[in-house]
């Protein structure tokens, strides 16, 4: 007979499903590898969807200044961008023309 597992917290949940968007894995695959039944996953996941976000959570102290280093073919360059990658299948590209 199965053992049950202890019930996890919200915070539990929403750290189970940031790994989650982040590996890579479909629902199914994630749910059997981290032995979570899967309705109760699609469910704690669609309430996390559905919930503002705190915004205390997102206050302007968890975010850093990111300024490029000064090198000579960034000054002849009348174009800079950088790139942030967001899980596997997603870039963010910010292009300045100067």
């Amino acid at each position: 007979m199965k053992q049950r597992r202890a019930r996890q917290s919200a915070d539990e949940w929403a750290r189970l499903i940031t790994r989650f968007e982040t590996s890579g894995l479909s629902a199914a695959e994630f749910c059997q590898q981290e032995d979570l039944s899967l309705a109760t996953f699609r469910r704690w996941r669609s309430r996390s969807a559905s919930q503002p976000v705190d915004k205390a959570s997102t206050a302007s102290s968890d975010f850093i200044t990111v300024k490029p280093a000064a090198t000579e073919s960034r000054q002849s360059s009348p174009v800079s961008s950088i790139q942030l990658q967001i899980g596997p299948s997603i870039i963010l590209t910010i292009r300045h023309e100067l």
